[in-house]
């Protein structure tokens, strides 16, 4: 059962396949059914919600906008349908939460498998990236939270600070006696990609950016800056969860034993009117 209008059933399903030929398929109407539907939601919108294109149905600005709309009803429908039945009778509702690699994997998911044990019906879909798309795909209608830096969280949006995340200075076990200001000097820095000023922050805190020679290697991957790092290429910072388990294998070590940089996070998602009982739980369960 859908709550969603007819036209705009149709008009999210060819969002999703791309095409009419394809949308009357799935909704089980015909090409002409699919297109007539279209045709009065623009008209009553005096809107164009598509382009055609050789790759498909390509959604305009407003079309956009209303696609957004649509899956944030979609979501609504579940959670009304949940609280109408139980959410032990109900359909399967899936939750989608993206952050960055780090936390998503140290705190964020084990969390909330955590929170999984006490509700089985739900689907969970996590999105890790490191590209800073969190917020971007939290407007899209992408995901329903999204793990983002404190300072990055919109007006629009609600909002539950997290833990800080910890970063530390590391490099190769192997350098556990060498000078901290001749390593600076000598070697270049591992960070993740050109925009990763992580490193860069955490030496001007503690006045240590005037001895560094600024060059950088580059890996958008953790674990493949911590072989870096530990072949001794260079050094760099790492959150303390993930530093921790390579400091008990002495690959890596301190090199500013008891300095940390902190990085502010918060989890953020669209205001909700009557939460419902597994959204509270499952923002209770992050931390």
């Amino acid at each position: 059962m859908s709550l969603l209008n007819p036209n705009l059933e149709a008009f999210l399903a060819i969002c999703e396949a791309k095409t009419v030929h394809a949308a009357a398929a799935k909704i089980h109407l015909t090409r002409t059914g699919v297109t007539q539907r279209i045709r009065s939601l623009e008209s009553g919108l005096g809107v164009t919600l598509f382009i055609r294109t050789r790759k498909g149905m390509l959604l305009t600005k407003e079309g956009d906008q209303l696609y957004r709309y649509c899956l944030r009803a979609k979501q609504l429908e579940s959670e009304t349908m949940a609280n109408l039945r139980g959410l032990e009778n109900a359909n399967q509702i899936v939750l989608s939460i993206t952050g960055p690699t780090s936390l998503m994997n140290s705190r964020i998911i084990p969390s909330i498998l955590q929170y999984a044990k006490f509700y089985p019906k739900m689907l969970f879909n996590f999105k890790i990236q490191d590209e800073h798309e969190w917020i971007s795909d939290l407007k899209k209608g992408k995901t329903d939270i999204a793990i983002v830096p404190s300072n990055f969280v919109p007006k629009e949006f609600e909002n539950k600070p997290l833990k800080p995340e910890r970063y530390v200075l590391v490099g190769p076990h192997k350098w556990h006696k060498k000078d901290l200001k001749n390593i600076l000097s000598s070697y270049p820095i591992i960070d993740f990609d050109e925009t990763d000023l992580t490193s860069f922050n955490y030496l001007k805190k503690f006045n240590l950016i005037n001895l560094t020679n600024k060059l950088r290697h580059f890996v958008n991957n953790n674990e493949s800056l911590v072989q870096m790092i530990e072949l001794g290429l260079g050094y760099g910072v790492l959150t303390e969860e993930i530093a921790n388990s390579f400091l008990k294998n002495k690959k890596i070590v301190l090199l500013n034993e008891g300095k940390y940089l902190e990085n502010k996070l918060s989890a953020v998602w669209y205001r909700r009117t009557e939460p419902f009982k597994y959204w509270t739980a499952l923002l209770d369960s992050i931390n």
